[in-house]
């Protein structure tokens, strides 16, 4: 168990400092006695930190081991981002899913959150856009004495 000071948004503005308890997935796996176990499924759906967990996730090998993810992705970080900050986001956001097809995992199905807190309204073309989206990722020939075998060293990914 970790603790930390962060701070998360309501009603679009940043509350004060909560003083919070977090665990890792590895902490996770080692309370459970799962550190040397294939995962069939993984979900994480951790409220718009996924941007900074996943390029550890990926750097530390923690999904090599993974047959299926599943991810609840946020993006709505982007209604209230200068526009000249917009486009650099998005691509970090890019780099990082694309990072996991460097693992063998292929997008198998998503679907659009459309939860009225993570819309944007675009006035101009009087539409609604889901910044939130559920993503299940497959690994491509998951196989683990194949895995264990050929190890191959994390693709680059910014943290």
């Amino acid at each position: 168990m970790h603790k930390q000071n962060f701070s998360i948004e309501s009603e679009g503005k940043p509350t004060d400092l909560i003083f919070g308890e977090f665990t890792t997935y590895e902490d996770i796996r080692k309370r459970l006695g799962h550190q040397k176990r294939d995962v069939h499924y993984l979900k994480i759906d951790i409220e718009n930190m996924e941007w900074s967990v996943l390029p550890q996730l990926v750097k530390g090998g923690h999904l090599d081991r993974v047959s299926q993810l599943a991810i609840e992705v946020h993006t709505m970080d982007i209604i209230k981002a200068p526009p000249e900050k917009i486009l650099p986001m998005l691509q970090s956001y890019w780099q990082i899913l694309e990072s996991l097809k460097q693992l063998g995992f292929l997008r198998a199905n998503h679907r659009f959150n459309t939860v009225l807190e993570t819309t944007f309204h675009d006035r101009e073309q009087n539409r609604s856009i889901s910044t939130c989206m559920e993503i299940l990722y497959i690994k491509r020939g998951f196989n683990r004495r194949l895995h264990m075998q050929h190890h191959l060293p994390p693709p680059e990914v910014p943290l």
